[in-house]
């Protein structure tokens, strides 16, 4: 009976369903019960499991949105309106909890543990910052964690110890996998997806500053707590910045959410759009698997979404909260807030998924504002670790991860490592090693194919390709590159200048031709070193290669 009730209260139309579909959906609930997953999160899963059986894949097409053309920016306030803003963020920074998500296992990385545990900076993890950020800020911090992280970050901070450091930590929900046939599969889990926070604020118990047991949600706004800033624990770029919740609070946004402008970089991930809901414009997310592979742009040949001069701007997942106006939405919706679906393939079974950030069209009034890329420093893959390794950021005492002063501007350099080589730990450790990470200060690209190791001592400039078809190179004491062309190092030592043509392909790739001698000569010579293939005999990295081989590099 109480399993119908879950049904009958979470799923539109539930009676109008066929047999089959609500065995598997009565099935699933099963597997949560034994699961011992709370009655809310089985009636969010309950209800996203019916949408996907009735064929709703969570897709929003275009003919069903307009484009978010324009934004507040952040980075375009005058100095007197940022120390403005800031001066009413100081004065409410103690009634602010802070949210991180904390339950990646970077599958991406080829990880076995927590993500969080990687060093950012030699000695230092991203746990570190975090309990750095919050100490020196006087932060009320919660970690959501997942099955997988949880035991792992439990006991490095135990063993870290950091004075002063105090946290509440929980770990998120989780959704059956299904198979090709939507059907739940016994024993197979995967995280319910960020939006499962929102069921876990209702149903994680934590008590007070008076020790009364309440849920997380309403602990934390007894506790004093107005507002709540969550983000990514990778992201440490997200920190609680006090002029935007200035920002938020003199403006009486109920929900804010920090979008930054796309580049090519960027179409895959989820962007801002506008629907109608209920006769009202408001914002809405549209993750990157809510785009239909057959929603195709007939001016470019690929999908809507993947435009990023119609959609501008991305979600960075830092979003901010007012407390009261949360509780009072969630209640709205009896605690299954309806969050879009993304039906997420993996392998041969589907993952059942909510995303955090749907929630920004359920709330009248919701904002969102413009941020400059420092505050959005994710690791995802290794390419981003490289680039957090090395020289363009610097992490300062308060724990704040700040894009380096000497660097020109604020795009970030895009790195792109050879995965068959920087695809795992052990095999991105024997060719970066943190201390002597490439400086990319004055970089604007490294593109790395085949094996290359790199040593001491190396600086990139500009736009550089390094193409290396056989055995491994290591490359040290050199710097590479010349500033407004793209330097290709070809497998046989020859160097190719490259200068673009200020157009894209259509796969959003920079087109180029080759450089004219007089705009070689123009920017002067760049290299002071060897590139020297790796055949030094280094016993801890690659015992193969036994003698030396040196060429030098020329123009």
């Amino acid at each position: 009976m109480l399993k119908c009730r879950v049904i009958a209260e979470s799923v539109r139309d539930w009676e109008k369903m066929s047999t089959d579909k609500i065995e598997k959906i009565t099935q699933g609930l099963n597997i949560m019960q034994a699961d011992n997953q709370a009655i809310l999160a089985r009636k969010q899963y309950s209800r996203v499991h019916a949408m996907a059986l009735n064929g709703d894949k969570g897709f929003i097409l275009e003919r069903d949105i307009q484009p978010v053309e324009s934004l507040p920016k952040i980075t375009n306030l005058t100095a007197a309106e940022q120390a403005h803003y800031r001066e009413i963020g100081l004065a409410n920074l103690s009634a602010v909890a802070t949210v991180k998500a904390n339950g990646g296992l970077a599958t991406g990385m080829n990880l076995n543990k927590a993500k969080n545990l990687m060093e950012v900076k030699p000695r230092v993890t991203f746990l570190d910052v975090i309990a750095r950020q919050t100490v020196r800020g006087h932060i009320n911090l919660v970690l959501m964690n997942g099955d997988s992280t949880d035991a792992d970050t439990k006991e490095y901070l135990t063993a870290k110890n950091h004075a002063g450091f105090n946290y509440f930590g929980f770990v998120q929900g989780r959704f059956p996998k299904l198979d090709r046939d939507l059907r739940p599969v016994t024993g197979n889990f995967n995280p319910s997806g960020t939006g499962g926070f929102y069921t876990s604020l209702l149903t994680e118990p934590r008590p007070n500053a008076q020790g009364q047991a309440l849920d997380l949600l309403e602990s934390l706004i007894s506790d004093g707590n107005e507002y709540m800033f969550f983000s990514n624990g990778d992201n440490l770029g997200a920190t609680v910045e006090p002029v935007l919740l200035g920002y938020m609070i003199e403006h009486k946004l109920p929900f804010m959410m920090e979008v930054a402008e796309r580049t090519p970089g960027d179409v895959k991930g989820g962007h801002l759009v506008y629907t109608t809901v209920g006769g009202e414009r408001r914002l809405t997310l549209r993750e990157g698997g809510q785009v239909s592979p057959d929603d195709i742009d007939p001016r470019t040949g690929k999908t809507y979404g993947e435009n990023i001069s119609l959609h501008k701007f991305f979600n960075t997942n830092n979003l901010w909260y007012h407390l009261p106006t949360l509780l009072n939405i969630l209640k709205q919706y009896d605690g299954v807030p309806p969050l879009s679906l993304v039906l997420n393939p993996k392998k041969d079974l589907y993952q059942l998924e909510t995303v955090i950030g749907t929630i920004i069209n359920l709330i009248p009034g919701a904002g969102a504002v413009v941020v400059g890329k420092s505050r959005f420093a994710p690791v995802k893959k290794y390419n981003d670790l490289f680039l957090l390794w090395s020289d363009v950021y610097i992490l300062d005492e308060a724990g704040s991860m700040n894009i380096n002063p000497r660097r020109e501007h604020n795009l970030l350099p895009i790195i792109k490592l050879d995965s068959n080589y920087f695809g795992d730990p052990k095999s991105f450790a024997e060719r970066v090693d943190i201390n002597n990470t490439p400086s990319m200060v004055n970089a604007d690209s490294l593109t790395v194919k085949g094996d290359v190791r790199f040593g001491q001592g190396v600086k990139i400039i500009g736009e550089v390709e390094i193409d290396n078809d056989g055995d491994a190179w290591i490359i040290e004491n050199l710097t590479l590159g010349r500033h407004g062309l793209k330097t290709v190092i070809k497998p046989d030592s020859r160097v190719e200048y490259l200068k673009w043509t200020g157009r894209y392909g259509t796969n959003n790739e920079k087109i180029y031709r080759p450089a004219a001698e007089e705009e070689i000569a123009s920017v002067g010579e760049s290299y002071l070193g060897y590139l020297q293939a790796l055949s030094r005999y280094y016993p801890e990295r690659s015992p193969r290669y036994a003698r030396a081989d040196y060429f030098i590099v020329r123009p």
